[in-house]
């Protein structure tokens, strides 16, 4: 009997190279904190909020992952003051109040770190 396929040879190799770039692009966004945020960004943006916030943290994570004095001490605030967001839309206050007095702690001028801190208490 002939082999049964249940795609085209064609169907199939444009399917896997789709699946090769997707897994690319996350390799590529894992080690990078802008991508990360400009991700999160969009999907907080959208609504999906349970996905920017793991962008967030993806992303912090990797920032935090760097010598202290080679970190961007602005884009780890706006991480921070972004996934606090994330929190309070999610009503996990608790969380958002740490993130907004970790911002407080790093930058006491930091206006955003008040903000989210407020609206978590």
């Amino acid at each position: 009997l002939p082999k049964f396929e249940s795609m085209p040879k064609k169907a199939r190799q444009k399917r896997k190279a789709k699946k090769a770039k997707a897994t690319e692009e996350e390799k590529l966004l894992d080690d990078n904190p802008v991508g990360l945020k400009e991700e999160g960004i969009k999907a907080f943006k959208v609504g999906n909020v349970k996905k920017a916030n793991a962008f967030f943290t993806k992303a912090i994570e990797t920032i935090m992952s760097q010598k202290a004095e080679k970190r961007d001490t602005s884009l780890h605030l706006a991480l921070l003051s972004n996934r606090s967001a994330c929190f309070i839309e999610q009503h996990k206050f608790k969380n958002a109040a740490d993130d907004a007095d970790t911002c407080i702690s790093i930058d006491t001028k930091w206006p955003k770190g008040y903000v989210r801190r407020g609206i978590a208490y």
